[in-house]
């Protein structure tokens, strides 16, 4: 999931959501 987190930016920015939760 690390390459497909880099190629969608969407992936990333839901993933950083993720992660800036509490």
């Amino acid at each position: 999931m690390t390459p497909m987190r880099k190629t969608n930016p969407l992936m990333k920015l839901i993933n950083h959501s993720f992660i800036d939760l509490p």
